[in-house]
């Protein structure tokens, strides 16, 4: 019974410090957004730009919560996951990147730099939802890791998802989706229709 219980303690203590990181992974996301819109322009602008992009900019915090949250989940294992922790990682700069890029041309006209530059304030939406498909993207990577070194443990509902699914097929087509419709979406984009 002490040994089980002991198990026990060390599972709930892993389960605590993968919500932790995970939340304040995802808070910091926030804090920094908040802090480079605040920066460039006040904190009432900060607070209309997320009153207009908050699915975009909370879609792009949670999924970075997430894989903070998974990653301090493989790291708990003694297993080398290099490659692909280091593809989800990408992600994640990839969504912080593209989700205050368009705060780049607040600083424009102090440096001088061209109106042509500033075209880029107007695919505000595109560079966001291009970082919410690409955190996303990072979550399916860091469940395909889970999935590949089979570090669920006895959770029989976690078998049957991963005995019924192919995270890593799922990981290759979510990266294709993305890249699709990031594409498409460019491509189509309008930034003058109103």
């Amino acid at each position: 019974m002490g040994v089980n219980g002991e198990a026990s303690r060390e599972v709930n203590r892993r389960m605590d410090k993968r919500i932790i990181y995970g939340l304040i992974s995802f808070f910091s996301m926030l804090l920094i957004y908040f802090g480079i819109s605040s920066i460039a322009s006040g904190i009432e602008y900060a607070l209309f730009q997320f009153g207009i992009y908050w699915k975009y900019i909370l879609s792009i915090a949670t999924g970075f919560g997430l894989q903070v949250s998974l990653y301090t989940h493989v790291r708990n294992f003694n297993i080398s996951c290099r490659g692909q922790v280091a593809a989800s990682g990408g992600m994640s700069a990839g969504s912080m990147v593209a989700c205050c890029l368009h705060h780049v041309t607040d600083f424009l006209p102090i440096v001088g730099s061209t109106g042509g530059l500033l075209l880029l304030t107007y695919y505000i939406e595109p560079l966001l939802l291009i970082g919410v498909l690409s955190s996303w993207t990072g979550v399916v990577f860091m469940i395909s890791v889970i999935q590949k070194n089979q570090l669920y443990g006895e959770n029989e509902i976690l078998k049957v998802i991963f005995n019924t699914l192919n995270f890593e097929k799922i990981k290759y087509v979510t990266l294709a989706l993305s890249t699709v419709v990031s594409v498409y979406y460019l491509v189509t984009y309008n930034p003058f229709s109103f």
